[in-house]
């Protein structure tokens, strides 16, 4: 009885000490997404400025969330891989959320279930193929959204989190979106820690295409 005992203890010590490993992951890291931008950014990225721009010291200015920091690559040309051809993307970092925006988060979480009841499956099992939070889609961009700004008060940041969530919708895939949402769920619990670590660190390695594209609208009728 003392042994089960001891090594439930010594289990429970371990769980601890990888939720602490967790943590720190995520206060070190957070969580980090590149997304591709759109052909009329990209031509503004690499616009000259004009010479009365220079002599009023204006520059030339993306139509960019700025939240967002645009990175120039480069990559393999498709059509000659001998050849280096440039491209460009969109770096947007979440950092651990605070208290006070996790309380943000599950308020806006329960507005939705209120309004829908049969959401809160769906939220909690976010699926890439499922049809049905197509129609949340610009509330999950609003979600996405309070994370990165990591802030609790809407009325006060209201035109930094519209443009974002503007942003997010008309840059992001439905299977992308979703994905980051359920990160930024996770990232709300702290029991989750270890499995949102996980899944960060996963999706930090990956790559999108190199055109943007749009999250799809679900179709009326």
């Amino acid at each position: 009885m003392k042994n089960a005992e001891e090594k439930r203890e010594l289990s429970d010590a371990e769980k601890l000490q990888m939720e602490l490993i967790a943590i720190d992951t995520l206060q070190q890291y957070g969580f980090t997404i590149r997304i591709p931008l759109r052909e009329a950014e990209i031509s503004t990225l690499r616009g000259k400025q004009t010479f009365l721009g220079r002599l009023l010291g204006r520059g030339k200015k993306a139509p960019l969330p700025s939240q967002i920091e645009p990175k120039m690559r480069m990559m393999p040309d498709p059509s000659n891989p001998d050849r280096q051809v440039e491209y460009w993307e969109g770096e947007v970092a979440i950092r651990p959320l605070y208290l006070a925006t996790i309380d943000r988060l599950r308020a806006k979480r329960l507005e939705l279930e209120l309004k829908d009841p049969n959401i809160k499956d769906h939220l909690e099992q976010l699926d890439n193929a499922d049809d049905y939070m197509l129609q949340y889609t610009a509330e999950m961009c609003y979600l996405l959204a309070i994370a990165t700004l990591n802030v609790d008060d809407e009325r006060k940041h209201h035109a930094e989190l519209k443009q974002l969530a503007e942003f997010y919708r008309t840059h992001l895939t439905n299977s992308r979106l979703q994905k980051m949402v359920s990160v930024v769920m996770m990232m709300r619990d702290i029991k989750s820690f270890q499995i949102s670590t996980r899944l960060i660190l996963g999706m930090g390695s990956q790559t999108m295409p190199r055109e943007a594209s749009r999250v799809e609208k679900k179709s009326e009728g």
